[in-house]
């Protein structure tokens, strides 16, 4: 009996040694003193970025703990971010073991900028009877890289095509249609004429 009593008290002498260690196991808060770092890029008609690395707000002193995740932007638009959304969140550090997070944090603070992409632009030149005679020459450039967000393209009156040795024609003035512009020139009397 006194052998059974002693195995007893040992047990309960660790387990309560065991409920005095305190594990760190936090669910990290959502709040904006959260601060993700993103990378910044060209815009490319989505609101998705990378996150490389979070500073949680709720971790111990000490602990290593950070995240990589997707970030998601209020626009796909150009400008400035402050804030991100954080999905598809992966912890990574020595001490990432210790802690959980929800799948979602919001009003996460960030600094990341989506800019201008420069337009991709393909030109064709075509000919009345396929030759560069004296007549007119229309030319058809199609910006390429639209994102299918054809809102953000340049207006007819921003586009510019120029000639060389050709002269926009009288009354006539570049027109867009959709991701395309088209203008006519005539090539001057002047320039030595070759087929394309």
């Amino acid at each position: 009996m006194m052998q059974k009593a002693k195995k007893t008290l040992l047990i309960l002498g660790v387990l309560l040694i065991l409920g005095m260690i305190q594990m760190p196991s936090l669910v990290m808060a959502v709040g904006t003193e959260n601060i993700a770092t993103a990378t910044s890029r060209e815009y490319n008609g989505t609101n998705t970025v990378d996150v490389t690395d979070v500073i949680f707000k709720d971790v111990f002193e000490g602990d290593d703990v950070s995240a990589v995740a997707t970030g998601i932007l209020d626009s796909a638009d150009v400008g400035n971010y402050n804030i991100i959304k954080l999905v598809d969140i992966v912890l990574t550090g020595e001490d990432s073991g210790w802690y959980e997070i929800s799948t979602v944090l919001l009003n996460v603070k960030t600094n990341v900028n989506i800019t201008k992409v420069k337009p991709i632009i393909t030109v064709k030149t075509e000919a009345k009877n396929g030759e560069f005679e004296k007549e007119e020459v229309v030319v058809t450039a199609t910006i390429t890289n639209t994102f299918n967000r054809l809102e953000g393209l340049p207006t007819a009156e921003q586009f510019i095509i120029k000639g060389t040795n050709a002269t926009l024609k009288a009354g006539t003035k570049i027109i867009k249609k959709e991701n395309t512009y088209t203008a006519t020139f005539i090539i001057d009397d002047n320039t030595n004429r070759r087929s394309n």
